[in-house]
């Protein structure tokens, strides 16, 4: 008799919310036992909203920066949280779902929202912040004015630290709370060194030390150590390993 009743139970318990996600299952928090997919979407929708429109908090040397979660990549997987709910009680055989349907006459199942972050998005916001900052790096380059060569000294950039604060960021969406922190930043350092140029600078000091005359048939033209000056440029090869 009991072994019946408890078959009939079940029976009568998944006709019931045969389209309707299970009792006692909550999405952050939110009650959805006995929605439609529909209903439980308007709810989750939302949440979500809310969730993407907050503002993060970022500070730097007096400065903020005040984000909403959107600007930031930040954004919730609506189908994929409810899916999760949906699938509570309705797993892929028959003893997970009867595990399932006897859990949850004993206690609520809260499933979190899915959270996704979009890396794209994130950098393109990061891309503004390091603008901001105005510190950005500069080779050492050589200059020739008036037939004297010298070195432009090179300059470190200041940027934004991207893989800690997505770090920040991921750590504080596990609460489904917007991060309040301060701006992590790193030192960019310049590709070229004022050093790296010293061997090159030698050389063309040798070249400007005196005229250069060029000759074709019988005509000649000299050029002078201030006119070689303006045919002289930096380039930065990509080949790492290659002396500069």
């Amino acid at each position: 008799v009991v072994l019946l009743a408890s078959v009939g139970g079940l029976y009568w318990f998944r006709s019931t919310y045969q389209d309707r996600i299970y009792p006692a299952v909550r999405i952050a928090d939110m009650p959805v036992g006995g929605m439609s997919f529909t209903e439980a979407r308007d709810v989750v929708t939302n949440r979500a909203e809310q969730f993407e429109s907050a503002t993060a908090t970022f500070s730097y040397q007096g400065r903020t920066w005040t984000p909403a979660l959107r600007d930031l990549g930040v954004h919730v997987d609506i189908e994929g949280t409810l899916s999760v709910a949906f699938g509570i009680g309705r797993e892929g055989n028959a003893r997970q779902r009867l595990a399932s349907a006897w859990s949850l006459l004993r206690n609520d199942r809260n499933i979190p929202l899915l959270v996704r972050l979009d890396a794209q998005a994130l950098n393109a916001w990061l891309d503004r912040v390091d603008a901001d900052l105005g510190v950005t790096p500069k080779d050492a380059t050589l200059v020739v004015e008036d037939g004297i060569a010298r070195i432009e000294p090179d300059k470190d950039g200041l940027i934004v630290d991207r893989a800690q604060l997505t770090e920040q960021i991921m750590t504080t969406l596990r609460t489904l709370s917007p991060p309040q922190v301060a701006l992590p930043v790193i030192t960019k350092q310049a590709r070229i060194r004022a050093v790296d140029l010293e061997n090159a600078k030698q050389k063309l000091d040798r070249a400007l030390s005196r005229p250069i005359t060029l000759t074709y048939e019988d005509r000649r033209w000299t050029l002078d150590p201030a006119d070689l000056g303006t045919f002289v440029v930096t380039t930065v090869e990509d080949n790492p390993g290659a002396a500069p």
